[in-house]
């Protein structure tokens, strides 16, 4: 067989082996979505009520915040359930989205064109993170929501205009009820200034880190994968709800992110023969991979 042919054979293996990876409901997202949820929910109300101080309540919130990003991506490429299942995809993303202070339509919008035109200025939103220095790329990444908003509001139709502003109205109708009921300190420091911090975090390490230099366009070289060491470190990439393994989501976006680490094994010759970028820290034992850049502690 020709070099070509040898690799289309090599991508139809690894693609059966992922594929094999898919579920039909993603119950460990719908899961945490409830969590999420419940707790963001008990956190507004003990601060409310004085149990917690406001301080504290910002804090879990953002994480809450943060976290809560990871269902509401998932449900942007239909993730959660299968088409039977598409209303538990609907309320898991309009959950997600809603303690982000979000949307889930207009968003799932603007992603799916990130996918589609990756570090393309023009049509990616998330390109507008691309800063030149650290506080300029703090700054875009605590304003990323914004670049989403303009592109939205470019690119879609009333319908989906229409659709985005009464799924706002869900979270925008949850912070008059707080600062009705509990005060303006509590509305926002429990809920505005953590999906603040919560969006920040998310646009640096989503977006910026993942998509480095975000000049690229190629298949296997515009994101990458970041690997830790088995053991301790590997709470990190729990941490970040496996998006260290970024390139295998661009790859396979419908995989859900709890199988993100099976397929980085399953992919691993495929990624190897293609040149992946791949980051290994601390002297990952992942020699198998083509290392195209170390980072040692």
């Amino acid at each position: 067989m020709t070099a070509l042919a040898d690799v289309i054979a090599l991508e139809r293996r690894t693609l059966a082996q992922i594929r094999s990876l898919d579920v039909t409901l993603a119950w460990p997202t719908i899961i945490l979505t409830f969590v999420l949820v419940g707790i963001y929910g008990a956190v507004v109300a003990a601060s409310a009520t004085g149990i917690i101080p406001l301080w504290l309540a910002m804090l879990v919130n953002a994480m809450v915040a943060y976290c809560a990003y990871t269902p509401l991506h998932e449900a942007s490429h239909g993730n959660v359930g299968a088409k039977q299942h598409a209303w538990i995809n609907q309320l898991v993303g309009i959950a997600g989205a809603s303690l982000l202070l979000h949307n889930f339509t207009m968003h799932r919008t603007t992603h799916l064109a990130h996918h589609a035109h990756l570090n393309d200025p023009a049509h990616d939103a998330d390109h507008w993170v691309a800063g030149q220095h650290w506080w300029s790329v703090l700054l875009r990444c605590a304003t990323l929501v914004f670049a989403h908003y303009a592109m939205g509001l470019r690119q879609n139709g009333r319908r989906v205009i229409v659709i985005a502003i009464a799924e706002n109205m869900i979270p925008l109708t949850a912070l008059i009820l707080v600062a009705w009921l509990a005060g303006w300190e509590v509305m926002l420091w429990t809920m505005v200034v953590p999906a603040l911090i919560g969006a920040t975090l998310l646009g640096l390490w989503f977006d910026y880190v993942v998509h480095m230099p975000h000049t690229e366009s190629g298949r296997t070289n515009s994101t990458r994968i970041i690997l830790f060491p088995r053991g301790v470190c590997q709470i990190l990439s729990w941490a970040w709800m496996g998006q260290n393994y970024h390139l295998i989501h661009h790859l396979y976006p419908w995989l859900p992110y709890y199988r993100y680490a099976a397929a980085t094994t399953a992919a691993q010759p495929l990624l190897a023969a293609q040149g992946a970028c791949v980051v290994h820290l601390w002297g990952s034992d992942c020699s198998t991979f083509q290392q195209n850049q170390r980072i040692k502690s």
